[in-house]
């Protein structure tokens, strides 16, 4: 009995020693400090984007009485998602210089930026809708005869993978359009001609930058120059804005006598137009209001020269 009593003891000071050490780790856990607060993730960053105008085209006396000044520009920036091709976000900076840099917080993704000048400045293109990069585009509007473009534009097309790491960008923004600069002699004609005009065509109609060609030609239409433009002593100046040309290209002269006759003369230009180039042409007119001799007009090719009284009606082929 006595054994009994000392075995009961001991299982009963184990299990006062047992319930004191759950009490004893209860108060240790009680004074521990709480896990620590899982890190927030970081889904935007800080980023800086500077635009720089390149291959800008120069302006001269010629453009600057036909488009005005070309000094300011107004910066759309337009952002998709890479993936989705989903419209993300766009910036609009007005009356700036060939540089712009812009600061702000952006989510942290992949982008493709479509950065472009002076679009909604030039009433003769429109822009397409903005909700996707798909087929994202800038075309003439649509007319047979259109003006010249009253600015020069200028665009970019840049993937950005935006992160924590990669916050700092240089964008540089290349002509989108051509300009055409006609010089006529019209010295030995100023006694029969009383008006000329110029126009320009087979150049293409627009720009779509989800296209890996990016130029399109949708059809045939006449870009027409800026009213003429009296440089010096017998000489009349235009100039056309439009888009580059895929090959070859022309451009029609139309000189309305005294007569109440009208010539028009179209002229093939083989080389084609570049974007970004500035091409000056110079030609003398006779004072029968065409342009050179049988031979000089077989070399340059002169397509069209027809010759018929008002009244008529006339339209040259392209």
């Amino acid at each position: 009995m006595k054994m009994k009593t000392i075995i009961r003891y001991i299982m009963l000071a184990l299990l006062a020693v047992m319930m004191g050490s759950c009490s004893i780790i209860y108060e240790d856990l009680d004074d521990c400090p709480s896990p620590p607060e899982p890190e927030p993730v970081v889904n935007t960053t800080d980023v800086t984007i500077t635009y720089n105008l390149s291959g800008v085209i120069e302006s001269d006396s010629l453009m600057e009485k036909s488009l005005g000044s070309l000094s300011s520009h107004n910066y759309d920036s337009y952002f998709f998602d890479d993936n989705s091709k989903d419209f993300a976000l766009k910036t609009r900076y007005s009356n700036q210089g060939t540089s712009l840099t812009i600061q702000g917080e952006m989510n942290i993704n992949k982008y493709m930026n479509v950065a472009i000048t002076d679009v909604k400045e030039t009433s003769q293109v429109t822009l397409s809708d903005s909700s996707s990069f798909t087929n994202f585009s800038i075309n003439n509007i649509l007319a047979d005869s259109i003006g010249s473009h009253a600015k020069i534009m200028y665009y970019a097309l840049e993937t950005m993978n935006i992160d924590t790491l990669n916050r700092e960008f240089t964008v540089n923004l290349s002509p989108m359009n051509s300009v055409v600069e006609v010089i006529i002699d019209t010295t030995a004609a100023t006694q029969i001609v009383k008006n000329v005009t110029v126009s320009i065509d087979s150049l293409y109609t627009g720009i779509n930058f989800s296209n890996d060609f990016l130029y399109t030609f949708s059809r045939k239409e006449i870009v027409k120059t800026y009213p003429a433009v009296a440089i010096e002593q017998g000489k009349l100046g235009f100039v056309g804005v439009g888009f580059p040309s895929p090959e070859e290209w022309y451009y029609t002269i139309k000189a309305a006598l005294t007569t109440g006759e009208t010539v028009y003369t179209r002229i093939k230009v083989e080389e084609k137009l570049k974007p970004g180039e500035k091409r000056i042409l110079e030609i003398k007119m006779n004072e029968s209001g065409t342009i050179g001799d049988q031979e000089l007009q077989q070399n340059m090719g002169m397509s069209v020269i027809t010759t018929w009284k008002e009244g008529h009606t006339y339209e040259p082929s392209i």
